[in-house]
């Protein structure tokens, strides 16, 4: 947010900081900029459609993606207007992937029936479910993969969101194997609506997406 309001000022456009989630009633903002979508970006986007004016959301990116400060000098910062954007099912073209320096896997078809499930974090806005409800759907979603006659499932718990591993499910944990490893022995990727789906998709391993997600049109 500092560097776009920096950007920002270069070209004429100060800005006033307000508190995450509170937009001052005091001014009348040419536009709003938030950071990410967790509850404090929805209601700043709906104050923005109140005042009819743009909200600027700003958060990791989709494909070569800011996830920590390992890699906050490589990855990349989605930015979008008036909330998160949606993958097209085609793209026009690959210029944007080649600023990326990102290759496609190619799909290969997998027989073996190795399921992947990847957890979330309790409580994101993505999906709205606390640690409970959201530990219950994925035991619920393993015993399903289970009777479709799914050879293996393993459950993936996120790094900043640890939930047990569900019954009957192998796990792959975060620190003792990287998620790319983990997409790679998989015949398909099950989440919610995670960004792992997208990273499966990437490396030309079939994911499924059970909620809506900016990449659901091309799973």
């Amino acid at each position: 947010l500092s560097a776009f309001a920096e950007g920002l000022a270069q070209v004429g456009r100060p800005c006033v900081w307000a508190g995450h989630g509170a937009v001052r009633p005091d001014i009348e903002p040419a536009a709003i900029v938030v950071d990410g979508m967790r509850a404090s970006g929805w209601a700043a986007c709906a104050e923005g459609r109140r005042r009819g004016v743009p909200v600027i959301v700003i958060d990791t990116g989709y494909l070569r993606r800011v996830t920590g400060a390992a890699d906050l000098e490589t990855g990349h910062f989605y930015v979008g207007l008036g909330g998160l954007g949606w993958l097209p099912p085609v793209a026009p073209s690959t210029d944007r992937l080649d600023r990326l320096n990102l290759r496609l896997g190619r799909s290969v078809e997998r027989t073996d029936g190795a399921a992947l499930v990847c957890g979330q974090v309790p409580g994101d806005a993505s999906h709205g479910l606390a640690r409970g409800p959201l530990a219950h759907t994925y035991s619920r979603l393993i015993a399903d993969l289970n009777i479709a006659g799914v050879r293996q499932v393993r459950f993936r718990p996120h790094p900043a969101g640890v939930i047990d591993p569900p019954p009957g499910a192998r796990v792959s944990h975060p620190s003792e194997e990287s998620l790319g490893a983990a997409i790679e022995r998989a015949d398909f990727v099950v989440s919610l609506n995670s960004n792992a789906g997208l990273d499966a998709l990437i490396a030309g391993v079939p994911a499924v997406a059970l909620l809506p997600s900016h990449y659901r049109p091309i799973a």
